[in-house]
This record gives structure tokens, sequence and C-alpha cells, in this order.
């Protein structure tokens, strides 16, 4: 028993994430691999990724916590909420430490369920854990935002001004969501130099020229307001699936083409609203 045992939990305990997709051969040898294999072919290339993994990680066993969580982390990308939910807990009642697993957590509960009590609550333990991690900050600020403590949210979100998360493609979204916030506080000279600075930073952002229309329309200032939001509306009529899944992480691609046409006609209406604005001042 002992020695029939020793092979696999030694090979499972020396398996880093990263090579853990090289079981699929291995998987597929097996009937039932192969079944999921031609199962799973149907699917897109990332659902297939996380069924894969799903697939993997039960052959292997699932009492490690980094594992539980990589489990956990592909129900979430293939958009089962609920099993993503049940890895992540299993993975801190395995180890109360492992990092990510409250963060990921605290997604669900914004994103997905609205439960911005409970998502406040999984954001600010894993800050208690690991309160280097500067995307918890992000999105603690989307919690506080949403549920109108916008100075709270205003702190978090300048946490990450200046930080190394700026020079991801969606670093973006920081100046986006604190302009929001100094929208919603009436500061609009404030959020019309921040999508500024936004704008010489990432040039032809759709999300950042909506901002700085609202500015401009906060400040009365509407030729700019119209300017800036023609601006939108072409780059909306031009936004790409992974340009949208960048900005919405927590949407599945099948989300995409009706969020992409919603993201167009918010674009048209503001555009509307503005030059609305011009005509009464003629």
């Amino acid at each position: 028993m002992e020695s029939s045992r020793n092979p696999k939990e030694r090979f499972r305990q020396g398996l880093s994430l990263a090579a853990i997709m090289v079981l699929i051969v291995m998987v597929a040898r097996l009937p039932l691999g192969r079944a999921a294999l031609d199962l799973t072919w149907r699917l897109g290339p990332e659902a297939r990724a996380s069924e894969y993994l799903v697939r993997v990680a039960a052959f292997l066993g699932g009492d490690d916590a980094k594992l539980s969580f990589s489990v956990g982390r592909a129900h979430h990308q293939a958009g089962r909420l609920s099993e993503a939910e049940t890895f992540y807990r299993k993975a801190l009642k395995l180890d109360p430490h492992v990092g990510g697993a409250h963060y990921q957590l605290a997604r669900i509960y914004f994103s997905g369920e609205g439960d911005l009590a409970s998502a406040l609550a999984e954001i600010n333990a894993e800050l208690a854990l690991h309160p280097l991690y500067l995307r918890s900050y992000y999105v603690r600020g989307l919690i506080h935002a949403y549920a109108g403590r916008l100075q709270e949210a205003e702190e978090d979100f300048k946490k990450l001004l200046g930080s190394p998360l700026l020079n991801a493609p969606n670093g973006w979204g920081a100046y986006v969501d604190l302009a929001w916030v100094h929208l919603r506080q009436e500061r609009y000279q404030d959020a019309l130099e921040l999508m500024g600075e936004a704008s010489r930073r990432f040039p032809s952002n759709v999300w950042i020229e909506n901002a700085l229309g609202q500015s401009y329309v906060g400040l009365e200032r509407y030729p700019e307001a119209r300017d800036a939001f023609q601006n939108a509306v072409m780059l909306a009529n031009n936004l790409t699936e992974e340009e949208w899944l960048m900005a919405y992480p927590a949407h599945q691609r099948r989300d995409a083409s009706e969020g992409i046409q919603q993201i167009k006609k918010g674009m048209k209406f503001n555009l509307s609203l503005a030059e609305e604005k011009l005509g009464e001042g003629q």
C-alpha cells in the first residue's frame, strides 16, 4: 500500500503550477481522459484550459492549498462561481495564509453577487495577510465607491497612482475609477486634470475619452465635451473583444459582444446630450 502511493505522492508534491498542463497527455491516455478532452474541445480555448486543470487536479488529488486555489481559479475563469468559491474556501482551510484566496472571493461577492458587505470583509482579510498586494486596494476602492463611501474609495485608488500596476495594459482603470469618484463628488476640475494625465499615458482609450467628456460637461465646457464624446464613439466602434475583456476581467468572452454594444450605445447617448447642450446655447 505505502509503496504504491509514494510515486504519485512524490510526483504531485514536486509538480509546479507552470508544468501542470503537461499532465493532459497522461490524462488523455485514459478512457475518461479522452472523453473529457473530446468534450472540452468543443469549448473555447479559455474554457478548455480551465477544464483541463480541473480534470488534472482531480486526478492528482486535492489536499494541497495551492492546487485547490488553482482549481478555484479555473472554475472562476470559466464562470462557475459556486465551484470557484468552494475551492477557494478549501484552499484557505488547508492554508489560512494562502495568497489570493480572499482576494478572489471578494471579486466573486462584488462582481458576481453584488454582496458588498461580504466582499469588503474578504478584501480586508486579504489586505491583513498580504498588505503589499496593491490590486486589493483597487478592489476595495470599487467596493467603497459602489457603497457610496467616496472618501474611502478615493484613498484606496490613490494608493495605485505611481505604482507599477499602472504600467499594465489595463492600468488606466485606476485613473478612470478615481475620476468617477471625483465626478460623483462634483470635483470636475480634479477629474479633468486626472483624465488629462491618463490620456497622455494611455492614448486612444474609449473609457478615458468618456470620462474626459463627462468632466467637460460638469464644467459646462460643451464643445470640448462633444469632441471627447466623438472620440469615444469612434473608439467604441473599433473596440475589440480582447480590449473589453481586459477592462472587465470578471466577465466571460460570451458576454463581450453584448458588452461592446452597450458601450457603443452609451457613448452615442453621451454625445447626443453634449450636442443637445450645445444647441441650447445657440
